[in-house]
């Protein structure tokens, strides 16, 4: 029994790190550090959106290395669809962190999307969207205050 339970440790721990893109772990390093030549594979990995063990704690570093460096205009409308992705499908660990890298990227056609969002037939896009836009408010007022959905 013990030897079964060693096995599917080894065989979780071989799929677990199979998950993940090749040199993923050293470009997370990179972009914590500020290089922004990490910033490509870390929005590659936030669009593809991965649910498995721990995805959201790694979504959440990233998110929040993302933040901390200049992203280009590709980079940013990238990172605004992924996020609107988001609000469209669930919530997890991720969000909080994901709802600051949001305020960095927001602009006109986020806000609108949001709030075309708030009156969703799916309440729980409504309601996600509405955390979104709580959590962008005290870093872009003036964006959110002139924007109608």
């Amino acid at each position: 029994m013990r030897a079964a339970l060693v096995v599917a440790g080894q065989d979780f721990q071989t799929a677990l790190a199979s998950a993940y893109p090749p040199d993923f772990w050293s470009n997370l390093d990179r972009l914590k550090s500020g290089e922004t030549d990490a910033v490509d594979s870390a929005v590659e990995f936030l669009e593809a959106d991965p649910l498995f063990f721990r995805s959201g704690y790694t979504k959440a570093k990233i998110a929040k290395a993302l933040t901390r460096v200049s992203l280009k205009g590709d980079h940013r409308e990238r990172l605004i669809d992924a996020i609107l992705s988001m609000v469209d499908r669930r919530y997890g660990y991720e969000y909080r962190e994901i709802s600051k890298l949001a305020s960095t990227v927001a602009n006109e056609r986020f806000i609108s999307a949001l709030k075309t969002r708030l009156t969703s037939p799916d309440h729980d896009i409504g309601r996600r969207a509405r955390w979104m836009l709580k959590a962008i408010e005290p870093l872009a007022p003036e964006r959110l205050a002139t924007l109608t959905p």
